[in-house]
């Protein structure tokens, strides 16, 4: 049986938007429930967009989670995974 899989680290790099008090960098909590979440301005400009860093080498995630308040569950999500050149 194979394990279950496992959190990863990752850090927020760019958000196109975001409230003060619900800043996109409460997702590096990595747990919905003990993050606050992330919230973007009403007013904001579509499409939003978050950009994400993740920890590790050869890293290739097979599953993404995504909760949302009933109000706010987005139409469309996309997602594009790619590797970055820059040495940090």
């Amino acid at each position: 049986m194979a394990a279950p899989p496992e959190d990863l680290s990752f850090a927020v790099v760019f958000e196109t938007s975001e409230v003060p008090d619900q800043p996109a960098t409460n997702l590096e909590r990595n747990r919905p429930e003990n993050s606050g979440g992330w919230t973007s301005d009403l007013r904001c400009c579509w499409p939003i967009e978050i950009g994400l860093r993740l920890f590790g080498q050869n890293i290739e995630p097979t599953r993404l989670r995504l909760t949302s308040h009933a109000t706010f569950v987005p139409r469309l999500v996309e997602v594009y995974l790619g590797r970055s050149t820059e040495v940090v």
